[in-house]
């Protein structure tokens, strides 16, 4: 079956990790991220080919690397000190704002992240098309009032 997305909103992406496995760690290069234990988003996903493309060299990244289907679980695993993981910091305030999380510093930025309403191809509904409407709306004014540069509705 076809699918078609309907974009919602864009994301920025950040590393996070526990504030313990933060200590003392400077300015992070890829190498350095590479070699940490990673928590990420399970094979094929898009945030997972989002890293593929980071790290350039998958075999070497993958060694070090755990998959979770939950963004708060991966949330949890990285707040008890377990790995690193790349988030968006949309969706970590609290965690961060709390002390139970920290963004690491890198010399090379993660690229934004789309978020995508999927729906069957060829299958309109008057219904589907509200929610997706409406959720655009919320994304819109989140971005609105969030701080800069976390999160934009494309045009």
């Amino acid at each position: 079956a076809s699918l078609n997305q309907e974009p919602i909103c864009v994301f920025s992406m950040a590393w996070y990790a526990s504030p313990a496995v933060a200590a003392g760690l400077g300015t992070l290069t890829k190498d350095e991220l590479e070699a940490m234990p990673i928590i990420t988003y399970p094979f094929g996903s898009p945030p997972n080919q989002m890293l593929d493309r980071y790290f350039d060299r998958q075999e070497s990244w993958l060694a070090h690397k755990s998959s979770a289907n939950s963004l708060m679980t991966m949330m949890r695993l990285v707040a008890d000190g377990l790995g690193i993981a790349a988030m968006p910091p949309a969706t970590v305030l609290g965690p961060v704002a709390e002390g139970s999380l920290v963004r690491l510093e890198t010399t090379d930025p993660l690229e934004p992240i789309p978020i995508v309403a999927v729906t069957p191809a060829g299958r309109d509904s008057p219904a589907t098309d509200a929610i997706i409407a409406m959720a655009r709306e919320v994304a819109a004014a989140f971005c609105a009032e969030a701080p800069p540069g976390l999160g934009w509705v494309p045009d």
